[in-house]
């Protein structure tokens, strides 16, 4: 995986190419409004409705804080850098985390949302999520008379978007998320968590499963 690194004339946001296996992912790393407004935006319509989603914490050995939100749609990824956020968050923003139509989707996404509504009163509204894990649980049964699986989750979800996936390594862990230019290393790691994410959302058909599970 590689990153390649484009900065804005006026130094408001930063653009990545993420190569990923043969995926090209286009990062956005931002605090600004507009690029935030922007890139919101420009999203395809239409689409599938499905929205990776992550957070990345600014560790302490006092206590961790929440730096950045990921957010994903097709090869799309935003890195929002909340630390550096000097205004109320855009209408925009407060309207695509509320738009029904959209399924995100994420590991552990459930305790990612509380953390991100406590720390920065944002709010993803209750059923329009879909943890990850709960997906594979109802792939899984869907599939009970004819797979017999017994090995990792992450080998299941290697298996399903056909890919190797990575444990961020502990060097990178204890780097500063806080800082407003993230490395090269950084953004990659970000942007692929959110882009497997979507491609586990998209495979598994994570909208479909959060109209079943709302019923």
């Amino acid at each position: 995986m590689e990153a390649e690194r484009n900065l804005s004339i006026e130094r408001v946001y930063e653009t990545y190419v993420v190569s990923f296996y043969k995926d090209e992912i286009h990062a956005t790393v931002t605090s600004d409004c507009d690029t935030l407004t922007r890139w919101i935006n420009e999203i395809e319509h239409p689409n599938l409705f499905i929205v990776g989603f992550d957070i990345q914490y600014r560790y302490c050995y006092l206590n961790d804080f929440v730096s950045t939100v990921q957010l994903c749609v097709g090869s799309r990824c935003l890195i929002y850098q909340l630390e550096y956020v000097d205004y109320d968050y855009p209408d925009v923003l407060l309207n695509f985390l509320a738009n029904e139509e959209y399924t995100f989707v994420g590991w552990v996404i459930n305790h990612s949302l509380t953390r991100l509504e406590m720390e920065h009163a944002l709010d993803i509204p209750g059923g329009m999520e879909v943890d990850l894990m709960n997906l594979l649980n109802w792939y899984l049964a869907s599939w009970i008379d004819s797979l017999e699986y017994d090995d990792e989750w992450a080998e299941l979800a290697e298996i399903l978007v056909e890919k190797e996936l990575e444990d961020m390594p502990e060097d990178l862990i204890i780097l500063r998320w806080d800082l407003r230019r993230l490395t090269p290393r950084q953004v990659k790691h970000l942007s692929v968590d959110a882009f497997v994410a979507f491609e586990m959302g998209r495979v598994l058909n994570a909208r479909q499963y959060r109209l079943i599970t709302d019923t």
